[in-house]
């Protein structure tokens, strides 16, 4: 019986810190998105559009952004799939 308890409950440990990893993963693309919504919105201001420095930065940026939440996003699917699974 004790190990049946044990195994019950390293199990559910594992399941936590799996759904918090998860929580984890969705705030960050959370982040990224609005850093990219953010980024984009500059774009289209005229005063920061002639700026052609700071729109190759900017746009460096976001294409980063887009890959960080790529990334988070695939590792968020396979985690989601290991849940469920």
């Amino acid at each position: 019986k004790t190990n049946l308890y044990k195994q019950r409950k390293e199990r559910d440990a594992e399941l936590r810190k799996k759904r918090a990893a998860l929580r984890r993963l969705e705030a960050d693309i959370e982040e990224a998105d609005g850093a990219i919504a953010q980024l984009e919105a500059k774009l289209e201001d005229p005063g920061f559009a002639s700026d052609y420095e700071a729109v190759a930065q900017a746009s460096e940026e976001i294409a980063a952004l887009h890959e960080k939440a790529d990334a988070l996003l695939l590792e968020w699917t396979a985690l989601s799939e290991e849940l469920e699974g």
